[in-house]
């Protein structure tokens, strides 16, 4: 690090709460590798999710996300550029968790990426001004490059894949947002005040760069978790017959993670065919790239407990079904204490809940990239705000765009949402009444909803 002029700020005791530096070279990654910028964060701010106050600056503190997933896949049954080289995983994606396991979704709209994403990124100018904004790490045409060998989408459409990822995952994480951009660069007499807010961002040059730091980050730390190459030195290898135990996959993925354990997937063959690593964040913002790793939250994995397949990628178990054009189930959604006993009414097509009458049909089926949309004869059903409070939805139109993806518990056909299994109601539907149903616990009345499937 070069030379730095340090100026701390006091509160009335006198206790020294923030320091500012003006930075010269390389401070918090590349991102912060700027001539003449300002950067005022809390000096003392914690590991993600760790925090015992309220820490209000978005820009300096990921709140309420903190935990980050990156996804890798082993997609197996694909063949040739799909499935990406035979010697790597694949990246599906960096996801913002929150604290507590639960996830937001689609965050802003207004951030969404809606044009053609390999242009934008073929073109460094879109997202990079030489000696006003940080130097690059890796170009946009190399960051490309690689998206287009590592980042695979198993419908064979690479960039829908991108897209949704970003818009999905992206807008979600609160310290990459294109409006703390401007604050790094206040000083900077060559960037122009127009663009130091996103609202006067016309040329798009903000979110552009928080669209590129998204996709490079991603692809960074993805290199960094070589997973084949950890399964390879302990021992697994891809093979038709050969299987393996999931205390040796677990070993091998955690000798590599710091010690901490790993959550992986199996397909319906008990053949591996996902791995998600579990981060926290150092000094406050995911563009430090400090990633801590940490154990997965989830301890439970799919997988037997021995004779998993670990499939050479190009063999074909069965022949599947095209990805995104899965049947569909459909069936009626129950309303179950909290044990799920499916005994306090049911769902009708609006999204409501009702005791009496006769429950909706609804039709439940796979989204492209995972999760699952629901559909009433009212339209796709979304998760809605109304008063800053979330609330169930059916109906609007056949739109699959603005549909919600939801999760769905196969074993039990319990429907979740945002990570969370948990529904509730602030009023009981006697009789022909109708009562809105909210995600989560808070309310009078906890619930579960429970897909049964009719036919």
């Amino acid at each position: 690090m070069g030379d730095s002029k340090v100026r701390t700020n006091t509160n009335a005791n006198g206790n020294i709460i923030f320091i500012k530096v003006t930075f010269l070279f390389l401070v918090l990654s590349t991102f912060f590798k700027v001539s003449n910028g300002n950067l005022e964060c809390p000096i003392d701010t914690p590991l993600s999710c760790s925090n015992k106050t309220v820490i209000s600056d978005s820009c300096c503190f990921e709140y309420p996300g903190g935990i980050f997933l990156q996804t890798q896949f082993w997609d197996y049954q694909l063949e040739g550029d799909k499935a990406g080289p035979s010697n790597k995983f694949t990246l599906h994606g960096l996801w913002p968790d929150n604290c507590d396991g639960s996830y937001e979704q689609f965050c802003d709209s207004s951030l969404n990426i809606n044009y053609k994403l390999d242009e934008m990124l073929g073109n460094n100018s879109n997202f990079h001004v030489p000696d006003v904004l940080p130097d690059l790490t890796i170009t946009g045409p190399e960051l490309l490059e690689k998206m287009s060998v590592y980042w695979k989408s198993n419908t064979g459409d690479d960039s829908s894949l991108w897209k949704h990822e970003y818009n999905k995952h992206g807008t979600c994480i609160k310290t990459m947002n294109p409006k703390c951009y401007g604050r790094w660069w206040e000083d900077s007499q060559s960037l122009s005040n127009s663009i130091k807010n996103t609202a006067n961002d016309k040329g798009g040059l903000l979110k552009n760069r928080a669209v590129y730091d998204y996709f490079r980050i991603s692809v960074e730390l993805f290199e960094k978790l070589d997973t084949y190459k950890f399964l390879m030195e302990g021992g697994i290898t891809p093979s038709i017959d050969k299987t393996y135990t999931r205390d040796e996959i677990s070993s091998a993925l955690k000798k590599h993670f710091q010690g901490h354990n790993v959550f992986f997937k199996c397909d319906s063959y008990g053949a591996l065919n996902e791995i998600w690593y579990y981060h926290l964040i150092n000094r406050g913002s995911v563009l430090s790239q400090d990633f801590t790793p940490i154990d997965s939250f989830r301890t439970y994995s799919n997988c037997p407990i021995s004779k998993i397949y670990y499939y050479p990628k190009g063999y074909k178990r069965h022949n599947p079904t095209p990805p995104g054009k899965g049947r569909s189930s459909v069936g009626v959604i129950r309303i179950g204490g909290p044990n799920g006993d499916g005994s306090n009414g049911f769902v009708i097509r609006n999204g409501h809940w009702m005791t009496k009458g006769t429950p909706a049909n609804f039709e439940v089926f796979k989204s492209t990239y995972g999760n699952y949309y629901i559909k009433s004869r009212s339209g796709y059903c979304k998760i809605v705000k109304n008063k800053d409070q979330e609330h169930l939805l059916c109906g609007g139109g056949n739109n699959v765009g603005s549909a919600t993806q939801f999760e769905l518990e196969e074993k039990h056909g319990y429907i979740g949402y945002g990570g969370k299994f948990d529904w509730y109601s602030n009023d009981y539907p006697r009789n022909s009444k109708q009562s809105v149903i909210y995600p989560g616990s808070g309310g009078k009345y906890t619930f579960k909803l429970k897909f049964t499937k009719t036919h």
